[in-house]
């Protein structure tokens, strides 16, 4: 299931930065939600399902377009962290790491 109000979508497209952030779970009052879909599991065909529908009520812009195209291997980054640290236990260092995957600008890096 996917939903897009129209209300919300004239807001984020009359008065927001065309940057999005992709949510897994519940945002909190201090997210302007945009879309919000319910799907049968967290994979590459229901992001891109998602992603696709999402594109096609705000329109494609150049700058949504890059943002979308370039977070590809950052979506499970939370998870990658947790998962590491319950196997490793927690620590700057680990930290650092997660966190420089996050940041990198091509996926081999």
């Amino acid at each position: 299931m996917y939903m897009c109000l129209d209300a919300v979508k004239k807001g984020f497209l009359a008065g927001c930065r065309p940057i999005i952030g992709l949510l897994l779970g519940d945002p909190n009052d201090n997210y302007f939600s945009i879309a919000v879909a319910t799907v049968e599991a967290k994979t590459k065909d229901s992001w891109g399902w998602f992603l696709e529908m999402l594109l096609n009520d705000i329109g494609e812009s150049e700058n949504i377009s890059k943002v979308i195209a370039n977070t590809g291997h950052r979506l499970y980054l939370r998870h990658l962290y947790a998962n590491c640290k319950k196997a490793y236990g927690g620590g700057t260092i680990l930290r650092d790491l997660i966190l420089s995957i996050a940041k990198a600008t091509y996926v081999e890096e």
